[in-house]
């Protein structure tokens, strides 16, 4: 991290910028995320469904702006918008971690996610367009494989911190690395492809990402499965610490602090999570059905959360969240690059915002589901449902391939 601080006055092309600075979030993000959830669980005492509705506070964020931050990326400038939404999530993760209340947490889940939707599809577009799309699918994946690399940094960081200090101040300590990373972005990041003046009125701009989509047969797809891909993921992003904590605490480290045990766990999350990407990366070039790819991704993460589900064992239970997060660590690079091979360059920030928006969506409404599930049901149920959801995803994407080889 001081490395790449002291190389700020040096040039650097848009590819080295942008996997430095995605390493940068990410290292920010796995700091204060880790700490965050046994913030919530073990400090707040919050229940299941409180867990579920700040995710659901996070996503009602990012779906009443996503869009409109897009279009701000396409007609002011991606710079501008990346280095915004890194100084709102700095403030907005500040504020979670100097407050037990359920409130005010909520608060702080809509202040980042805000903040956060400045930053996705921005960031993305600014390096596609920087690099004309030349090797856009590795620059994807080897930032992907490298944030899972210093992922495991922040995670060991993390777990000193929350042993030796507290929860909150691992969490701070990542509020401090968003902040240089806000820096960072200012100073890097140099935008060469000029802002699209649009003629027309800025309101008619929030709806040109879906006319963008509805006009190109494979967006269409890609939007379905971005839906899909939303709704089942609440129960499995909210639930996981706390379905480890509640059934799978490995006995052989009985004993040792909760962070320490989430923390090992987290760290072969992404030493898995590094290899897949790692594979993919070296072999990206060769990658030419990305569509089946996407399936088969989608499948292997299905079963993950089967295994996760249903098993009695809890080395079987344990691997089972491993296996779904290795998987989803390559899905989300060559879903993105797909997207962003099939959209125009003057549009590109509003229609990838627009996709984190239908994901948005499909997260809000998971939220309800999976909250009322986990209510009248129970925990499992949750997750059982995720799993027929992101099965109908697979089935999107092996359509959509369908789709696409016959096109060919």
């Amino acid at each position: 991290m001081l490395e790449m601080m002291k190389e700020l006055g040096t040039p650097m092309d848009a590819r080295t910028t942008y996997i430095r600075l995605s390493v940068m979030i990410s290292f920010a993000f796995m700091l204060t995320t880790l700490a965050e959830g046994l913030y919530w669980i073990e400090t707040a005492k919050l229940e299941p469904y409180q867990l579920i509705l700040l995710g659901t506070a996070l996503e009602v964020s990012i779906l009443l702006f996503e869009i409109p931050t897009g279009v701000f990326a396409d007609r002011k400038g991606r710079k501008i918008s990346v280095s915004t939404g890194l100084f709102i999530v700095t403030a907005g993760f500040f504020i979670q971690a100097v407050s037990l209340s359920f409130l005010w947490l909520m608060i702080a889940q809509v202040i980042w996610g805000f903040g956060y939707t400045f930053i996705s599809g921005a960031l993305d577009a600014w390096v596609s367009d920087e690099t004309a799309n030349e090797g856009i699918q590795r620059t994807y994946l080897t930032a992907v494989k490298r944030t899972r690399f210093f992922g495991v940094i922040a995670t060991i960081e993390a777990i000193l911190i929350g042993v030796y200090t507290s929860y909150r101040s691992a969490m701070l300590a990542g509020v401090l690395i968003f902040f240089l990373s806000a820096l960072y972005s200012v100073i890097a990041m140099k935008e060469t492809t000029r802002p699209i003046r649009h003629t027309h009125h800025p309101v008619a701009s929030l709806f040109s990402g879906f006319k963008a989509i509805k006009g190109a047969r494979l967006l269409i797809f890609m939007a379905l499965a971005a839906f899909l891909l939303g709704l089942h993921s609440e129960s499995i992003d909210r639930l996981d610490y706390y379905m480890i904590l509640d059934r799978y605490m490995l006995q052989s480290l009985e004993g040792y602090p909760v962070i320490i045990q989430i923390g090992l766990l987290q760290i072969v999350f992404l030493v898995f999570s590094y290899l897949v990407t790692a594979i993919m990366d070296k072999y990206s070039e060769s990658i030419r059905k990305p569509l089946r790819l996407l399936c088969g991704l989608t499948l292997m993460m299905t079963i993950g959360i089967i295994m996760f589900t249903w098993s009695q064992i809890a080395i079987m239970g344990v691997l089972g969240i491993v296996f779904y997060r290795m998987f989803r660590a390559g899905l989300e690079p060559l879903y993105n690059a797909v997207i962003a091979k099939e959209v125009k360059s003057g549009e590109k920030a509003t229609v990838m915002s627009t996709f984190a928006q239908i994901d948005s969506i499909g997260q809000l409404f998971s939220g309800a589901l999976m909250a009322t599930t986990s209510v009248l049901l129970e925990v499992q149920a949750t997750l059982v449902l995720a799993a027929v959801i992101l099965t109908l995803a697979g089935v999107v994407f092996y359509l959509s391939f369908k789709k696409a080889a016959a096109l060919s």
